[in-house]
């Protein structure tokens, strides 16, 4: 009788953290990834090698830890996770600011972005870029 009570607890102690450990990932998953449908996000267009981009920032917007800029010029841009870590903050998506100049030469790898006097640049990973 005691061999079989201590194998059940022995089962709930694998199962119990197991089970919590499921729910802290469910919990987190639903609050990192957004609920909302993501329909209304195609008008954005993903950088891609050949976009050509040039404008000022007129809106920002944040899904997880993509940037979605709109332009003076009307045009709207998701971009992925960028990083320099040469900046303070080093990725794109705390860098970026309203009335920042961003600039893309198409078939380019570079985004530059000017803010005052200065120019800054985040490089683009195009293979990590084909999928939203």
């Amino acid at each position: 009788m005691k061999i079989k009570l201590y194998n059940k607890m022995k089962y709930w102690y694998i199962v119990l953290p197991i089970s919590m450990l499921i729910c802290t990932i469910a919990i987190y998953m639903n609050n990192t990834f957004p609920s909302s449908d993501l329909s209304k996000y195609q008008e954005y267009k993903i950088i891609k090698e050949q976009t050509k981009l040039n404008g000022v920032v007129v809106k920002i917007e944040h899904i997880t830890s993509n940037s979605l800029i709109n332009l003076n010029n009307c045009e709207k841009f998701w971009i992925n996770p960028l990083y320099n870590l040469t900046y303070n903050p080093p990725d794109f998506y705390d860098f970026i600011q309203i009335n920042d100049s961003v600039y893309k030469k198409e078939n380019d790898d570079t985004l530059f972005i000017c803010r005052g006097n200065k120019k800054y640049f985040f490089i683009i990973n195009f293979y990590k870029n084909s999928k939203r």
